[in-house]
């Protein structure tokens, strides 16, 4: 549901908070690395505020909140994206939560 708490699934670094539409400013991500080449999206996730990259999060960290999708995507149930990728491969997510 939006304004749902997102948590961090690992330990690691924030590395971007980012937007994934040019015409859509008002989505955003959350991308944290572990502490290899792991990194974690976390995607229609408004940041928490004091969130910044380069901060450190532990397993358990409020990321931020999710957002309404209703906007750019009528009649779509609201969900965050999750992704995760090693290098350059996407890896199947279903067993990293």
């Amino acid at each position: 549901y939006p304004g749902s708490e997102i948590l961090s699934i690992c330990s690691g670094t924030v590395t971007k908070i980012g937007y994934p539409y040019a015409s859509h400013l008002e989505y955003r991500y959350v991308e944290v690395t572990d502490h290899g080449e792991l990194r974690l999206r976390f995607f229609y996730v408004l940041p928490h505020p004091s969130l910044a990259v380069g901060d450190k999060v532990a397993t358990g960290d409020v990321l931020g909140v999710s957002q309404d999708l209703g906007k750019i995507y009528g009649g779509i149930t609201d969900h965050i994206h999750f992704e995760v990728k090693l290098g350059n491969e996407y890896l199947d997510p279903t067993s990293f939560i």
